[in-house]
């Protein structure tokens, strides 16, 4: 594995760094807290009207540490309105206000993450030493995002450099023989400054909780057949600040591995029919690669200009097999797919500020999305088809924004974009708009409003795919309403609270012959509330709560109900630092009210509580140990009917830094 020599090589100049090392004058916070924003789309500011009048919600790495998260799938479990859900396809799926994975846009650093194909991603591919910051916006978003994202947008910014050499090394172990380790190293001067980092993860299976019972030929071991997980992962950026006004970034991460996906825990029953067919799948490898380069130049102070330039690719190659023995391919519906999705895409933004008519910024987007796949599939057993797909399409957008402040206290956000998808056999274009704005009614009270119409083009395997394609497809549409609060409380408390509502149209979901069409409207409607406190020196506090009503308002829908979308979602966790160094972390998500379907059966899902907890001990000024458990009740759930979750996962590790 070439990308395994990358790792050790990396953690070898970790090594001898940190024995050159002499004089630190930035902290290991100072260094979390540095970000490479050079790729950022909608680039952070505190006075940016439109990010303080939406549901904009930011982890720090200082938050992601002290959680325990290990991956960037655990980094949304208390996020309100976010769903974290692993079903068939042994992938976490991030579903935003009800909508799915597949209508999020996750960026790394400003470059798309998602396979060409479906529009999905894996956020287990993404490690979370390498991050300072996730924005995850949910609903109406900024129109320079370009196409999709019309449930919300997950913006991953990674550290950067200081001028200080500094790195950091860990090991954590953990229940089902659960290994992980990982480096990085930064540093830099006036002009120049870099960032690495690797890791490398490791796992047999994740535990059962001992509550399980229904054990069958199905599931009948501790450790979770085929769940097994291999992943190593390089990431590393630079910025070069040419002259005052002119600085160049470059980005690039490589990823590599493997991992089964674990079949359904029920073997099909006549009498159940909302149990899944058993299949023996796995992901043999996969690896990918993202690049980057980019450009910020001020002409003077009311005229600025950014250009990214990136390509993204990634390799999956799965198989389905005949039994859980994964030795032979001979059955009907049993495959091999060797996939590569590749993105190249172009961003240019030009800024022009105003004293009277705000900031407004332009951006021109392009993307190039290839899909490339071989392979065999067996129709019947025995009778293999050769697989062979190339589909090529484009999107494109031009957007412009407007941030302005006609009076004090008032802020107001307009976008309007153009976006266009172009076909082998045709093209189809669509308007996008935002219109938000906030208002200080007092001090520490903050009243928001947003309205927007997003879309999604349909995904190359919406067009194409070779049995359920439909190359007639036009975009999805949804309109986004919603109006909140911001209310400071005694106590160093915050209120925030946001009533939303997203109606779908155009949806595109398969019918009944299994062809995909635009048929369907849905709406989605809620609440997200959370209370943040900082009550007592050290201790910090947030409870949350969602409340999502999705309906089905299709006209050839014979329910209403959505299935795998919780009514209730409420959280609740502690941070507290004591004055001896130790933190000690708590948290706590009970999930409630959801429903699996067949057809137009339903079926309630048991509701279920996990608790989650972590203590870390800093034993040195530079080296800290910590404890934790997942699941530490051992709760036995499934947040898809059949796939049961891991049981209780207790862990342990060293972090290092110099």
């Amino acid at each position: 594995m070439k990308i395994k020599k990358l790792l050790l090589l990396v953690g070898l100049l970790t090594l001898l760094s940190a024995t050159t090392v002499l004089a630190q004058d930035t902290t290991p916070e100072e260094q979390d807290q540095a970000e490479y924003t050079l790729g950022e789309i909608v680039v952070k500011d505190s006075t940016s009207n439109l990010e303080n009048s939406l549901s904009v919600t930011e982890i720090t790495a200082e938050e992601l540490k002290n959680s325990g998260a290990r991956t960037l799938a655990d980094a949304f479990k208390l996020v309100p309105g976010v769903t974290t859900r692993t079903a068939a396809d042994g992938t976490c799926r991030i579903d935003i206000r009800g909508m799915r994975t597949r209508n999020v846009k996750l960026l790394l650093n400003g470059i798309p993450f998602q396979s060409v194909l479906d529009g999905q991603f894996d956020p287990d591919t993404i490690p979370v030493e390498n991050i300072a910051r996730i924005k995850i916006t949910r609903g109406a978003s900024s129109v320079l995002y370009g196409n999709d994202g019309n449930a919300g947008v997950i913006d991953i910014i990674t550290k950067k450099g200081t001028k200080d050499f500094k790195g950091t090394a860990g090991v954590m172990a953990a229940q089902g023989d659960l290994y992980k380790v990982q480096s990085t190293i930064a540093g830099g001067s006036d002009k120049l400054d870099f960032y690495a980092g690797a890791s490398y993860l490791t796992r047999n299976g994740y535990p059962m909780s001992s509550d399980y019972s229904d054990k069958d030929n199905q599931q009948d071991s501790d450790l979770r057949k085929n769940s097994d997980r291999e992943h190593v992962n390089i990431l590393a950026n630079t910025t070069y600040q040419a002259t005052e006004k002119t600085s160049f970034g470059a980005v690039i991460n490589a990823f590599q591995g493997e991992y089964g996906k674990p079949q359904s825990a029920l073997r099909k029953v006549g009498s159940d029919p909302f149990t899944k067919k058993v299949k023996y799948e796995r992901v043999e490898d996969y690896n990918g690669l993202d690049l980057q380069l980019a450009m910020n130049h001020e002409f003077n102070k009311t005229v600025d200009t950014r250009l990214m330039a990136y390509i993204s690719r990634e390799y999956t190659e799965t198989d389905r097999y005949d039994s859980d023995s994964f030795n032979s391919q001979n059955a009907k519906d049993s495959f091999h797919s060797e996939g590569t999705s590749t993105t190249y895409g172009l961003n240019n933004q030009w800024g022009y500020s105003t004293d009277s008519l705000g900031r407004f910024v332009l951006a021109v987007m392009g993307e190039r999305q290839k899909w490339h796949e071989t392979g065999f599939t067996q129709p019947a057993a025995g009778a293999f088809a050769d697989l062979d797909t190339n589909e090529t399409l484009s999107n494109y957008s031009a957007a412009l924004q407007d941030d302005l402040t006609p009076i004090e206290d008032l802020g107001i956000s307009l976008g309007f974009g153009l976006n266009g998808q172009s076909r082998t056999s045709k093209s189809t274009g669509a308007y996008t708009y935002t219109v938000a704005g906030n208002y200080q009614l007092l001090e520490g009270t903050n009243l928001k409003a947003s309205h927007a119409r997003k879309i999604r083009t349909p995904s190359i395997q919406n067009l194409y795919d070779s049995d359920a394609g439909n190359k007639d497809l036009t975009t999805e549409i949804t309109w986004h309403y919603e109006v909140g609060f911001s209310q400071a409380l005694p106590l160093a408390s915050t209120l925030d609270f946001n009533v939303f509502r997203i109606d779908a149209e155009n949806y595109i979901e398969k019918d009944t012959n299994g062809t995909y069409q635009n048929n369907d409207n849905y709406r989605f409607q809620g609440v997200e509330t959370t209370l943040s406190s900082a009550v007592y020196e050290g201790l910090n506090t947030q409870i949350g709560y969602t409340y999502l009503d999705s309906q089905n308002l299709s006209d050839t829908a014979g329910t209403d109900r959505l299935q795998y979308r919780p009514r209730h979602k409420l959280t609740a966790s502690a941070t507290y630092v004591a004055p001896t160094q130790t933190t000690v972390y708590a948290s706590i998500r009970y999930i409630a009210d959801q429903w699996a379907m067949n057809n137009d059966n339903t079926k309630r899902m048991p509701d279920y509580s996990i608790v989650d907890i972590k203590i870390s001990q800093q034993i040195i000024e530079t080296l800290s140990a910590y404890v934790g458990a997942d699941n530490l009740l051992d709760e036995n759930y499934c947040e898809s009917y059949g796939f049961p979750r891991p049981g209780r996962t207790i862990y342990t590790g060293l972090d290092y830094t110099f």
